[in-house]
């Protein structure tokens, strides 16, 4: 189970992190930082925001955009495996929390960083907890802000990736359906993006007709992308 754990907790983080972001933009009214931010997930790409965010936070250490910009960018470097950088994570956004009750992207996004402190634990006891402790605060920050589509994706990748202990696949499959909806509405939406989240419905869907339908989409989308390709696999089994 420790392995189990640990392996589905780096997945969910990593998987959540950058579909969450794709192809999509200034979402909900907490989003004073720069789009690209969130699915920047290298340390060359993350160094200058870093950089920017301390300037600002050294100016006026009150400074939410600086506080978020931080608290974001090192959780983009947890879900690479930088050392410590959960922990900072952690710290930023709990700051921005004291100062905004009511930014819900930070909420996830601790919940998220929370996740990473699972995932980093040798302490199975403390690693249930923390993966338990993450879970609630994105479900808290998902309740309050049910619309917004960068929560609900990064709320259902998360949950697609737990073990089945977790029981969170019901949650993923609710949020997918939701966000696929709403992705397939936007112009400028990334087919491969949609197509991944079509695969994932496929997945988890216990309905057949279901599935075929979001297997056939998916390949519509993106044939020669590796959701087409995983799409057209499921469907020739």
């Amino acid at each position: 189970m420790r392995n189990a754990i640990r392996a589905a907790c780096k997945s969910a983080i990593r998987g959540a992190a950058i579909l969450a972001v794709a192809s999509l933009g200034t979402v909900g009214p907490a989003l004073a930082v720069d789009p690209a931010l969130y699915a920047t997930m290298d340390q060359d790409g993350l160094a200058p925001y870093i950089e920017a965010a301390e300037a600002a936070i050294a100016e006026d250490p009150n400074d939410l955009d600086a506080l978020r910009t931080l608290g974001i960018a090192h959780h983009n470097l947890g879900s690479i495996e930088v050392g410590g950088a959960p922990s900072a994570a952690q710290e930023y956004l709990e700051r921005v929390l004291e100062i905004d009750p009511d930014d819900q992207m930070a909420r996830a996004y601790l919940g998220s960083a929370t996740t990473m402190r699972a995932r980093d634990s040798w302490n199975v006891i403390t690693r249930v907890s923390n993966a338990n402790r993450g879970i609630a605060l994105i479900d808290e920050a998902v309740r309050a802000d049910r619309d917004n589509i960068r929560l609900r994706l990064l709320r259902a990748n998360h949950s697609y990736s737990l073990p089945d202990m977790f029981e969170r696949h019901t949650i993923a499959l609710d949020d997918f359906r939701m966000a696929v909806d709403r992705m397939e509405e936007e112009i400028g939406s990334s087919p491969e993006a949609i197509a991944q989240i079509h695969v994932k419905i496929a997945e988890l869907t216990p309905d057949r007709e279901e599935e075929e339908t979001h297997l056939e989409r998916a390949i519509d989308l993106a044939p020669d992308s590796e959701w087409g390709e995983r799409a057209q696999e499921a469907l020739n089994q």
